[in-house]
């Protein structure tokens, strides 16, 4: 997974997270869902690599 602090350049403009302030109320919403859906997928991934992946996990992280 990638950390949201370093994402690449799109046509020449740096792409970061607005500071928390900036935000809108959705894009908070939105932001806090991406976060815990990256944290999420990254917990599953780690399962997966310990052997330790059941079929359940295995639909979820298709899912995601």
């Amino acid at each position: 997974m990638e950390d949201l602090n370093n994402l690449s350049d799109l046509a020449g403009f740096a792409l970061k997270p607005l500071e928390k302030d900036k935000r809108q109320p959705a894009q908070q919403r939105i932001f806090n869902e991406l976060t815990a859906i990256n944290s999420h997928i990254a917990s599953l991934v780690q399962v997966k690599q310990m052997g330790l992946l059941t079929p359940e996990n295995t639909r979820q992280l298709k899912q995601l």
